[in-house]
């Protein structure tokens, strides 16, 4: 069995991770089974481990040597890092520049690395039927009626403030975590054509179980 653990920047990478492995066991398990308390003991106990809310990628090499011992201990067999590229940076330095900082008892040959860039949240972008229906469940939820007519302006600045903005335009709560655990649970993963996502994709088949 393959054991991995993730450092990711913060709630969309580690919800978009969560929901990639749920969708994949929902299409690939036809058997009898209970397949919540088997996404539950996946995620949370068996073989995957979160290092959540890194920050930034500058900080994600410190938090690998900080924790180190753990991974050790759960006899994880890969490292996968998920963060923006920041503006200034590029692929090759900020992988290099993580490796440089990481202790000499760290099995570097571990660390597989899938930086997004631009940031992560312009990717919501891809496919605003997502925004919409989350829209729809936060309003429903808040004003118990359904709001038949969400538009999204053209000239709406696309990427996480004009996420929060089309949020207030409509009246109703953006709150990253949940925001992004709702998008993602729609997301059609098996269809998606986002570079990141296939990216993601192709590093975690080799983790998640087939059912063969």
């Amino acid at each position: 069995m393959e054991k991995v653990w993730f450092f990711v920047e913060g709630d969309s990478e580690e919800n978009l991770v969560k929901s990639f492995i749920r969708n994949h066991l929902y299409n690939n398990f036809k058997l009898e089974l209970d397949i919540a308390a088997f996404v539950h003991s996946s995620i949370n106990d068996y073989h995957l481990g979160f290092c959540e809310n890194c920050g930034s990628v500058d900080k994600v090499p410190h938090r690998i040597n900080e924790i180190y011992h753990l991974i050790e201990q759960s006899n994880a067999n890969h490292i996968i890092v998920i963060c923006d590229i920041e503006n200034l940076g590029c692929f090759t330095n900020r992988k290099n520049k993580i490796l440089e900082i990481l202790e000499s008892n760290i099995d570097k040959s571990k660390l597989k690395f899938i930086f997004f860039n631009p940031m992560i949240e312009n990717h919501y972008w891809d496919c605003e039927s997502n925004i919409i229906g989350v829209l729809k469940k936060e309003i429903k939820n808040k004003f118990n009626r359904t709001e038949a007519n969400i538009t999204i302006a053209s000239d709406i600045t696309k990427n996480q403030v004009g996420i929060k903005k089309l949020f207030n335009k409509y009246n109703v709560k953006f709150r990253e975590s949940k925001f992004s655990e709702s998008f993602f649970s729609r997301t059609n993963f098996e269809e998606c054509s986002n570079l990141s996502i296939i990216r993601l994709k192709s590093q975690l088949n080799f983790v998640i179980p087939h059912n063969t």
